[in-house]
């Protein structure tokens, strides 16, 4: 039931805004998709009775690394979280085709990290088009980086 929760948002005014949805991404993915519009998907309806199963814990960073890395290159900004998905898209492929182990994820994505920022890719400027290269570039980087693993 804990998939149930697609995101929540802070803001600065400490309101929480969360985005509930059955397991399945097409809806999130529609709503980015068809911003600020809505499209209507097939998916069998939300049961707001399940919102009782929920249970929230804090995030355990030794059994989910990732995370880590995300909420470091959020504080980081700039392009980092550009470069975060790019590598992260790139080792999750990897993982789907059977060419690195799932735990081998977050390893590509954090060594993908360290090498963008050596190489000055965490550019301050951020456009589509820089959001765009910084994302390609670290898709090339991890396949790098996991030609090694």
């Amino acid at each position: 039931t804990q998939s149930l929760v697609h995101c929540l948002v802070e803001f600065c005014d400490g309101s929480l805004v969360a985005q509930f949805a059955r397991p399945d991404m097409r809806v999130p993915i529609a709503q980015s998709l068809y911003w600020p519009g809505r499209r209507d998907t097939p998916r069998e309806r939300f049961d707001y009775a399940r919102l009782a199963e929920i249970d929230f814990r804090p995030v355990e960073p030794e059994r989910f690394p990732a995370f880590t890395l995300a909420r470091d290159a959020l504080r980081r900004g700039g392009l980092a979280p550009a470069v975060l998905n790019g590598a992260n898209e790139a080792a999750v492929d990897a993982f789907l085709a059977g060419r690195i182990h799932f735990l081998d994820i977050a390893k590509t994505v954090a060594a993908t990290l360290q090498r963008a920022e050596r190489d000055g890719i965490f550019a301050d400027s951020i456009t589509l088009e820089t959001a765009l290269a910084a994302d390609r570039t670290a898709r090339d980087l991890a396949r790098d980086v996991m030609s090694n693993i």
